[in-house]
């Protein structure tokens, strides 16, 4: 049921209906807690740092960040977070690095990377 009420609302990015559809499948999931949202819906993403800036990809969906629309790198204990123009955010959980080695290199090489440098979350 969850899984339907997020993919009906995948096809109008950045509209008001997308808004509409990800708050009504916010509440579903907040309903429906124990209920997995199966890959198929969300797909597996993989995030890498280029020349010209973050490359984001996964089955359905593909997009380059610039660099120059990135803001300040922000981070907790818990994720990455890549504020970009004009209203967007990358967020990484840390648990998706298979080491904390690898995601403290990712995380060097994106603030070396990155025109404005880091932020620390509150």
């Amino acid at each position: 049921m969850a899984a339907a009420v997020l993919s009906a609302g995948l096809g109008a990015w950045q509209t008001p209906a997308f808004f509409f559809w990800l708050a009504v499948g916010a509440l579903v999931l907040a309903l429906h807690p124990k209920e997995a949202i199966p890959d198929e819906v969300l797909g597996v993403r993989s995030v890498t740092l280029e020349e010209a800036g973050v490359r984001i990809h996964s089955p359905r969906y593909r997009r380059l960040i610039f660099w120059d629309a990135c803001q300040s790198f922000e981070e907790d204990a818990h994720n990455l977070y890549l504020p970009f123009s004009p209203q967007g955010i990358l967020i990484i959980p840390r648990r998706a690095f298979p080491s904390t080695e690898a995601c403290t290199e990712f995380r060097q090489e994106l603030i070396r990377r990155s025109v404005w440098g880091l932020r620390q979350a509150a």
